[in-house]
């Protein structure tokens, strides 16, 4: 098998492994007490594809992450408020904003009270959603990329009285497994070639 074969196999696992920083969030879904949910949808440099910054500046080279909210029947809040902490202090937010969509609309954003809070406003606040209702993305940004190591926590809170667990941000799953196997595949590979 020729080195070009070799180098492009490798180069297919590298993409398909995603980029070093790409990051999960466990649990994913975080919940909160009134069942109100968040999903890491992913994570992106500057502003997600159609995103619409409403509260900051987010900088073609800043770490965004990118959320999706669920409100089960019954539900109501008058905002969705996101939190991440590093070691239990807020992470400053350089800018945050929404992905236009299908879904219910997010109509405004702004810093919350505490360093590292970013809400975003709803229509109709406080009136109980009468289906399930997924809202359209929403994006938070930082200067720098957030490490995966399990040190920076998320916590998802509504209002009235909504709060989730923290989830803790980490790797994504199998990021560096498929860099490793291409690396391995092309050891393989080349040592059989060998006469």
């Amino acid at each position: 098998m020729g080195i070009r074969r070799l180098l492009g196999i490798f180069a297919l696992c590298c993409v398909f492994a995603g980029p070093a920083d790409a990051l999960t969030l466990v649990p994913d879904p975080l919940v909160t007490n009134t069942g109100v949910e968040l999903t890491l949808v992913g994570s992106t440099v500057g502003v997600p594809t159609g995103g619409v910054v409403l509260d900051g500046a987010v900088d073609p080279g800043d770490f965004s992450l990118v959320f999706q909210a669920e409100m089960p029947t019954g539900t109501s809040a008058f905002f969705l408020g996101i939190l991440i902490q590093d070691a239990g202090a807020g992470v400053p937010v350089a800018g945050a904003g929404w992905v236009p969509g299908a879904e219910e609309d997010i109509v405004g954003a702004g810093p919350g009270a505490s360093v590292g809070t970013e809400v975003f406003s709803i229509p109709s606040p406080g009136v109980p959603v009468g289906q399930d209702t997924l809202f359209d993305l929403v994006f938070v940004s930082y200067d720098s990329a957030l490490p995966g190591d399990g040190s920076h926590t998320v916590t998802f809170v509504t209002e009235p009285a909504g709060m989730s667990p923290p989830g803790q941000l980490v790797p994504e799953p199998g990021t560096g497994e498929l860099a490793l196997l291409g690396l391995v595949a092309l050891g393989v590979f080349t040592r059989r070639s060998r006469p």
